[in-house]
């Protein structure tokens, strides 16, 4: 790659290089892709989109406080108007509008896993706090490797530390591999380690927004700073985070930043190989035909077979 080269993926190019290196030339180098699959109404990526969308209404100009003390209809209506909101604006980038009926079951479906996130989660907080960033972006350059990244929410407590978080509606969220010399998961990470170095970052969570499954993961520097969250101190973060390895909280972030340095300096450096630790981790890779995994699990199994393809015929 060159100096200063735009790929596009932001921490998407990054955590496919750190799973899989060539995962990461196939679709952010050469932009293959795979083809959508056609669904009736909203696909899953789509659905989360709307969720982000509501949230990020939802978070403008509030406090913690303020929305505790919120009657329940006028949190109702709260919902309401950000899921109303992020439903037009969804519906003008869409070639074909959806149609009313559909909005009326989708609004509906916000409102209940909105609500359910606030009142289960977000309302049991015990630090009150402002959401300073919604939706903040950021530019930078890691090794000479331009990178875009998106931040879903910051959070500002009382003392002005921060809490960084990513919305996920999903299941695979996965912080225990920020402890890992690769982090596959590294959009957090990286604005705590390279975007807010000039501020006090107390925790890097993700936000788990679902009905059935909802709740902060992830890690913070103090005991009780975000519930769910494990402290780097308890016996369930070094557990992850060992204390040999991560005696305090500057450690951690120095690990993010030189974790993430080395994985761009592989992909500056051209690394394209076919290798990975668990395969589940393919899980969301829209290249995986060109990896050709059957075969080198044959390659595995039976190397004689493959030995005898690959010999020149008599």
């Amino acid at each position: 790659m060159q100096e200063g080269e735009h790929v596009s993926g932001g921490t998407g190019l990054l955590k496919a290089q750190a799973i899989c290196p060539a995962w990461a030339f196939y679709q952010y180098r050469l932009h293959a892709r795979a083809l959508k699959s056609p669904v009736n109404g909203l696909d899953a990526m789509e659905r989360g989109t709307l969720v982000h969308g509501v949230l990020e209404r939802f978070w403008a100009d509030r406090r913690l406080s303020e929305v505790q003390a919120m009657p329940a209809e006028s949190l109702e209506a709260a919902v309401i108007e950000a899921a109303n909101q992020a439903l037009a604006a969804f519906n003008q980038e869409r070639d074909a509008s959806l149609p009313e009926p559909f909005i009326a079951l989708e609004r509906e479906r916000l409102r209940k896993l909105t609500l359910a996130w606030l009142r289960e989660v977000e309302m049991q907080r015990s630090m009150d706090f402002a959401v300073t960033a919604r939706e903040q972006e950021a530019r930078i350059t890691i090794e000479g490797i331009s990178i875009r990244l998106v931040l879903d929410r910051i959070d500002t407590l009382d003392d002005g530390s921060l809490v960084l978080l990513d919305y996920k509606t999903g299941r695979q969220n996965n912080y225990r591999n920020w402890a890992d010399a690769r982090i596959t998961e590294p959009q957090l990470p990286i604005y705590a380690a390279f975007v807010l170095t000039e501020h006090d970052v107390a925790a890097v969570c993700f936000a788990q927004v679902r009905i059935d499954d909802n709740g902060f993961m992830g890690i913070s520097r103090d005991a009780d700073v975000v519930p769910g969250a494990v402290a780097l101190s308890d016996t369930k973060g070094r557990r992850i985070f060992s204390e040999a390895d991560f005696p305090d909280w500057p450690s951690v972030l120095a690990h993010w930043k030189s974790s993430i340095e080395n994985i761009a300096r592989e992909l500056k450096s051209g690394e394209a190989a076919i290798r990975f630790e668990d395969e589940k981790q393919l899980a969301y890779c829209e290249v995986l035909p060109l990896l050709r995994l059957p075969e080198r699990q044959l390659q595995f199994e039976r190397p004689e077979l493959i030995d005898g393809m690959m010999r020149e015929p008599d």
